[in-house]
């Protein structure tokens, strides 16, 4: 099964809102409750070292005529900086095309505070492939990256924290 990443035509309205009601009572397979799972160990140990930081917060949007919700794994605001994060058990190239093709556009458009230039994107995976683009276990190295990818270890987060920052 292949995952398209929507396209965004005519994005006219994006902002932060409540949870709505679709997201509520949602049923899992094992293995999206596995993603999540790894999601929140993530979301708890960035938590460690961020002190703005929002898991799964919830954006309205309007594109074309299609009014919508959206939700990011993880966002964080620091110094002058908005991260937006996908989290993923294992890479797929998808995910950094969900985040720059999807997410960053309404999540700009939803901060206007913020310069578009600061607004960036991070995938974070327990697992590579063969496929994968360059990889770093380091946070700033990682940010750097053309395709930002950051390599979670446990034992790194557990032992050194968030290195590089």
């Amino acid at each position: 099964m292949v995952n398209m990443v929507k396209q965004l035509n005519n994005l006219t309205h994006a902002k932060q809102c409540p949870v709505p009601c679709i997201a509520l009572n949602k049923k899992y397979t094992l293995a999206q409750a596995n993603g999540i799972r790894f999601e929140k160990k993530v979301f708890n140990s960035l938590s460690r070292f961020f002190n703005h930081i929002e898991h799964n917060p919830w954006f309205e949007y309007r594109n074309n005529s299609e009014f919508a919700y959206c939700s990011p794994d993880i966002l964080i605001k620091f110094d002058n900086i908005l991260l937006i994060i996908e989290v993923k058990l294992t890479w797929v190239k998808e995910a950094q095309e969900k985040l720059d093709l999807f997410y960053r556009p309404i999540i700009t458009k939803a901060n206007p505070d913020f310069d578009p230039d600061f607004v960036k994107t991070l995938v974070i995976v327990k697992n590579l492939t063969p496929e994968s683009p360059e990889d770093s276990s380091i946070w700033s190295k990682a940010l750097d990256l053309d395709k930002p990818l950051l390599f979670w270890s446990d034992e790194v987060i557990n032992n050194y924290g968030i290195r590089g920052m």
